[in-house]
């Protein structure tokens, strides 16, 4: 094989499918596998859209109410917006 090891230009760029049964938790994991900056994994995205139904109500909703979610923080609610909203 012509590469080397340690080639990572792959992972750098694969964004691996998601598959949840709930299609907003699905659409927000996807949102944010595709952010990895965001960090949010699978419960928190539950927990999300426990609170906020969908994406649409996510960016409805300001930072401080994001915040409320537990294991959110203030930055975490202003990235996801950021994100969310383009």
């Amino acid at each position: 094989n012509s590469q080397k090891e340690d080639h990572q230009t792959f992972n750098r760029y694969y964004v691996p499918k998601v598959r949840h049964k709930n299609p907003h938790v699905a659409t927000l994991l996807g949102i944010c596998a595709a952010n990895p900056e965001l960090r949010i994994g699978e419960i928190k995205a539950k927990a999300i859209i426990a609170k906020f139904k969908t994406v649409g109500g996510i960016l409805r909703a300001d930072p401080q109410e994001i915040a409320t979610v537990e294991e959110i923080g203030i930055a975490t609610a202003n990235k996801l917006l950021r994100v969310i909203d383009g």
